[in-house]
């Protein structure tokens, strides 16, 4: 009995003492000084116990534009930076990666002040040192850029950004290179579907890849977004399409926030919903698609009162979704006033949120977080902007936050959710995606929910007035599905006892 005890003694000791060990480290540091005006972090991510991340430099006394990269310990101590950097040059620090190999490669752009040209960039590194092992150029036409990368299942690259025209302004494709591990490239590949359309954060599965992109109808008299769309493609390796679905609402702009993919299979994809006039007013939404690229799940997350834009997303090695991005909101208990600060959202793998918290770095004017990465420890590593508005000029700084699995800073703990729990209640009712292919979904996004309405009803019409769907509301999202339904334009209304309270159009591929 005494030997058991004994026995049990240690091993309480043990796991006490394992636990004290993988605490994660908690920070929160910004990087550059007062002789440039412009530092932000841009892209980040871990290997072992080390920090990487991406850093754009900027200095608007002289013609340069530069990225910086750089190493830290688990503490976010400078260990290693490097610099790429030419006189009358600009480069844009892009997506940041470890590959499965363990190499550290990075996407972006880069280009000259004087000739205004663009062009895809790639670099690889030593983890180690962070010395550039080679740097290789792409071009399609004189706007190239990429904003992401991923490694294939052949162990081949595939970087996807933008290419278009500077002589027509607004204008470009979305735009894909794959090259080998080298960098030589395999093929190139664009898709458009209106005036402005760029590709984000592919992400591999085995023998194949999804690809994310928006397009973008420029309204010709005051420039801002008219109308757009945001796709999902699924491709096999040599880029040709195993099929596409559009996802976005009615009535509403649709920035493309960040995109991942899931170890079950299929994806989470962000949208940013915009107004007509472009400010960012709608709720941000949230996706789960199936490999067919069937919606599993939707959220809505409402910018007011508590602001909202996400920017990177992760999936854990539990499953669960991490986003990071801006909020807006009183972020300290001594705040008066609404400001921005970089926020993280943590859902689990059905989408119902486990922590939401914004955070700052004591700055006068705002932050954001920009990208995201899980590290060693079970924690988070996020990279982005510390702003200070000092006098007449706006000082900006690159802002690296490390938060625990909970999302605690230094010991201030966001409020844990259980259970579905929206952030703020939501407005309006929502159809989407739009357009749409084989289904779509009505959703409830208000501060009633499903039960306060007595008849509420779906309805389609055709253009000729025919009635072509009429269908119940009895759960807050209903996914519906066009059966024979012709490609085209329909009309439809939702209404509760024979009064309309919402009504819009539907496109149907």
């Amino acid at each position: 009995m005494h030997q058991m005890k004994r026995i049990t003694i240690i091993a309480i000791i043990f796991l006490l003492s394992r636990a004290a060990l993988c605490q994660s480290t908690t920070f929160s540091k910004v990087f550059g000084n007062d002789s440039s005006l412009g530092y932000g972090g841009v892209s980040i991510t871990s290997y072992n116990d080390s920090i990487y991340f991406s850093m754009f430099d900027q200095d608007l006394s002289v013609s340069y534009q530069a990225t910086t990269f750089i190493k830290t310990d688990p503490n976010g101590n400078l260990s290693i930076s490097s610099r790429l950097f030419k006189p009358d040059f600009y480069f844009d620090g892009g997506l940041l990666r470890m590959t499965k190999n363990e190499n550290l490669i990075s996407g972006g752009g880069s280009g000259s002040l004087v000739v205004q040209a663009d062009m895809g960039t790639f670099y690889k590194f030593n983890k180690y040192t962070l010395d550039t092992f080679f740097l290789n150029y792409y071009s399609h036409g004189n706007i190239s850029v990429f904003y992401g990368f991923c490694e294939l299942s052949d162990g081949n690259l595939l970087f996807c950004g933008e290419a278009g025209d500077n002589s027509i302004q607004g204008r470009a494709a979305a735009w894909m290179v794959k090259t080998d591990t080298m960098g030589n490239e395999i093929w190139q590949k664009t898709m458009a579907s209106d005036d402005y359309n760029g590709a984000y954060t592919p992400y591999t599965f085995n023998g194949g890849f999804y690809q994310p992109w928006g397009t973008a109808h420029r309204n010709t008299a005051s420039g801002n977004p008219a109308d757009s769309a945001i796709f999902v493609d699924k491709y096999d390796n040599n880029g040709n399409l195993i099929w596409r679905d559009t996802f976005g609402t009615i009535g509403y702009d649709n920035a493309q926030g960040p995109f991942t993919g899931i170890k079950e299979g299929g994806g989470v994809i962000t949208l940013n919903i915009l107004d007509m006039t472009g400010s960012q007013s709608g709720p941000t939404v949230i996706y789960k698609f199936d490999t067919n690229g069937a919606i599993v799940w939707q959220k809505y997350f409402q910018r007011s009162p508590m602001g909202l834009l996400m920017n990177s997303m992760t999936e854990t090695e539990s499953g669960d979704i991490v986003i990071c991005g801006e909020g807006y909101g009183k972020i300290r208990n001594t705040d008066t006033i609404f400001h921005d600060g970089g926020c993280i959202l943590k859902l689990d793998k059905n989408g119902n949120t486990i922590f939401y918290q914004v955070y700052d770095y004591d700055s006068t004017w705002q932050d954001i977080l920009n990208d995201i990465t899980e590290t060693a420890d079970g924690g988070y590593a996020c990279v982005g902007d510390a702003y200070e508005h000092i006098g007449n000029t706006n000082y900006e700084r690159a802002w690296l936050l490390k938060v625990d699995s909970n999302g605690c800073l230094n010991g201030d703990c966001p409020t844990l959710y259980t259970g579905i729990k929206p952030i703020a209640d939501l407005i309006n009712f929502f159809v989407f995606p739009n357009p749409a292919t084989s289904q779509f979904t009505v959703a409830l996004a208000g501060p009633n929910d499903i039960y306060g309405y007595s008849d509420l009803h779906f309805t389609l019409f055709d253009l000729t007035g025919r009635l072509v769907m009429d269908q119940p509301l009895k759960e807050q999202t209903t996914v519906l599905h066009r059966n024979d339904l012709t490609s085209g334009m329909y009309l439809w209304q939702i209404a509760d006892d024979n009064k309309t309270l919402s009504n819009g159009k539907l496109v149907l591929r």
